[in-house]
């Protein structure tokens, strides 16, 4: 359960290759799914994130006042297990945080809240399924396309389509090779709860399920469908984006992951993205108030673009200097 929990929220980066909001109209969609993505401005951001270079190591910031030290590292959710991240500079700047802080506490004692929390919203309260949201076109597929990914259809019936999504995104990455207990959360957690440091997070299990959950049922359906006919793209498409990580090539993931294009819609992207980087700037700024090295751990794609992390807390005056 531990291990699910931790993957399920902490999987923001790659759920945004298949989320979206699609058409808005009353009643169940029946518009292909693979149509509510402009595909050829998808592939043109790979494009260009492509002919871009990083320095070779994924990317970490530094911004400090006079007692306090701050390092921003962009992370990976789910990593091959043959991936080499950890450089001498990042084991450094952690080993000397005292606290590090994640998107949200993943910490032990916070588990059966967050176990509570998500099942509450990932789960149908009204006695409906997931049959029930579909036409019978859309769950024959569904259940189709699940079992062709290793999904058990069935099994998921009681829950809500963002919530089989989220899985079906999970799985297909998994598929190719990706393992959640090495994604940089899961390693960072793990050295943190070793070495007793304190943890903290900045936003809430609240805020991330919101996210996550957002649009109506008709548009959770379509990026439910959109998740299985694209497994195999999604992957594709993750190994791009992990290549870009594991380089540092900010500009390369600012491309792909600044794109709304690759949320479906404005809205998705603001939800997903936008929105929460700029609550979470005085969440960082308060940061500052306690003397000490802090570690910020948070998604890659959060940390690059023109809504970026980075770039708001320069707006706000603050020098952040990049370190790797």
């Amino acid at each position: 359960m531990r291990l699910a929990l931790k993957t399920a929220f902490t999987t923001v980066l790659i759920a945004t290759l298949a989320m979206t909001a699609a058409c808005k109209k009353s009643g169940i969609v029946e518009t292909s799914s693979l149509e509510l993505f402009d595909m050829e401005r998808i592939d043109q951001a790979f494009a260009k994130a492509a002919s871009t270079q990083g320095d070779g190591d994924p990317a970490m910031w530094k911004m400090a006042d006079e007692d306090t030290t701050i390092y921003i590292y962009g992370t990976f959710h789910l990593l091959p297990e043959t991936a080499k991240w950890q450089t001498a500079e990042f084991k450094a700047a952690l080993d000397s945080a005292d606290t590090v802080y994640f998107e949200i506490d993943m910490s032990d004692e916070n588990q059966i809240a967050m176990s509570q929390k998500l099942m509450a919203e990932a789960m149908f309260s009204d006695g409906k399924s997931l049959e029930d949201v579909m036409t019978s076109a859309q769950y024959e597929k569904f259940t189709t396309l699940a079992s062709e990914l290793g999904l058990p259809a069935q099994s998921m019936s009681s829950m809500k389509p963002w919530f089989v999504g989220l899985q079906a995104q999970i799985m297909a990455v998994m598929k190719a090779g990706y393992d959640p207990t090495k994604g940089v959360e899961m390693v960072i957690m793990e050295s943190v709860e070793s070495d007793g440091k304190k943890i903290g997070s900045l936003e809430t299990v609240e805020d991330q399920i919101e996210a996550l959950s957002g649009g109506t049922m008709e548009e959770q359906v379509a990026s439910l469908l959109f998740s299985l006919e694209s497994s195999k793209r999604i992957a594709e498409m993750t190994d791009l984006v992990m290549q870009e990580w594991a380089d540092g090539d900010v500009a390369g993931l600012g491309a792909m992951m600044g794109d709304p294009a690759m949320f479906g819609t404005e809205e998705a992207y603001n939800a997903l993205l936008t929105n929460r980087n700029r609550n979470w700037i005085p969440e960082i700024e308060s940061i500052l108030d306690a003397p000490g090295v802090k570690f910020v751990a948070v998604g890659a794609g959060h940390l690059a673009g023109p809504d970026s992390v980075i770039l708001m807390l320069e707006g706000k005056g603050h020098i952040v200097e990049v370190v790797q």
